[in-house]
């Protein structure tokens, strides 16, 4: 069972809003071509850690079970898998649908228990 509300969560929360707040402020008057090599690289860096996670010993003692969890069987994953790849395309749809479902996501995540 998650334990929400604990020291945790706050402070993953707070870490999570700080580097938004450092990413605006650090890009905001950079070139565009030096956003989007950051953004893609935040995105490649956790599509690279959705596969690497699986050399912890956590997930090697749940072998094969753990596969599973870097599958599109995986809702979150999904995300990683497809994100890096939707935001260097050209189609702006693309891009809205990845902002859009990931509200969606992280709405349904955080109520859902």
């Amino acid at each position: 069972m998650i334990d929400y509300l604990n020291f945790y969560y706050f402070l993953y929360l707070a870490l999570g809003f700080v580097l938004l707040i450092g990413l605006y402020f650090l890009l905001r008057n950079k070139s565009k071509k030096t956003a989007t090599i950051v953004l893609f690289s935040l995105l490649f860096g956790s599509f690279v850690l959705n596969f690497v996670k699986l050399y912890s010993d956590y997930y090697q003692q749940w072998m094969p079970w753990a596969i599973r969890t870097i599958t599109p069987e995986n809702i979150c994953a999904v995300s990683v898998l497809a994100f890096p790849w939707l935001f260097l395309s050209k189609v702006k749809i693309l891009k809205d649908y990845m902002f859009y479902m990931n509200l969606w996501w992280t709405w349904s995540n955080a109520y859902s228990r």
